[in-house]
């Protein structure tokens, strides 16, 4: 999936009313950005800096116009996030974008082993650790 075809799929999503009802733990979001709508990004760097919100959650911003933190990724989180992402735009279920949620707040932890994204996920065939997916390499295309 393209930088382009992913920034369509998550503002299409960011767009769904009834997805978005699935989130309201999340800020009402299902991919965690600041601000009042998605902004493009590119996913075609090798790392992102993620703005954070002291206090509450990290993601996307590509509009920092408050003035927040960073957190930047490893170039292995970066490729398991987009990675994760794409299995979430496709599916669209709250599960996978709860996923996408947590691997994004691991970004920038000290200690990975206590990330809450580190533990097996009922339902996906996903294990992520805060650093990669496990036995996936080069392209991610992953089956729910």
């Amino acid at each position: 999936m393209t930088s382009d075809e992913l920034n369509k799929a998550i503002d299409e999503c960011c767009a769904d009313k009834e997805l978005m009802l699935s989130f309201i733990t999340h800020h009402e979001k299902a991919v965690p950005y600041i601000g009042w709508y998605w902004r493009e990004v590119n996913f075609d760097t090798e790392t992102y800096r993620f703005g954070v919100i002291p206090g509450e959650y990290k993601g996307f911003m590509e509009n920092n116009k408050w003035d927040y933190g960073y957190a930047e990724t490893t170039p292995e989180e970066w490729t398991a996030i987009k990675a994760l992402l794409v299995v979430a735009v496709m599916k669209r279920i709250p599960e996978a974008f709860d996923l996408v949620w947590r691997a994004i707040q691991c970004v920038g932890n000290p200690l990975p082993a206590k990330c809450p994204a580190t533990q097996p996920q009922p339902g996906l065939p996903i294990t992520l650790s805060c650093i990669q997916v496990e036995g996936h390499e080069g392209e991610h295309e992953f089956a729910l």
